[in-house]
């Protein structure tokens, strides 16, 4: 290979990559994850309470919900230290 299709091959891997690191205006995924766990929750509260739902399967989607929950609230947290730190 030549040096010249080499730094060809390397300013389009730099450009690429200051696409990929732009940071997005909204972060979809983390609202989609946020709404998905409220909605879980809500739906399996609503369940258990209208008596479609067992007790053990609304628990079930509750701690899913948890989890779904608390990673967005974690993704938050990494993101802000992510940005601390640099």
């Amino acid at each position: 290979m030549s040096s010249k299709s080499i730094t060809s091959v390397n300013e389009d891997n730099l450009e690429q990559f200051q696409r990929l690191i732009e940071r997005p205006k909204v972060a979809w995924p983390t609202i989609c994850l946020f709404v998905t766990a409220w909605a879980l929750f809500g739906v399996s509260c609503y369940g258990y309470i209208s008596g479609v739902l067992p007790l053990w399967l609304a628990i079930l989607f509750n701690c899913i919900a948890a989890y779904f929950a608390f990673t967005v609230a974690m993704m938050r947290r990494i993101a802000r230290l992510a940005l601390t730190e640099s």
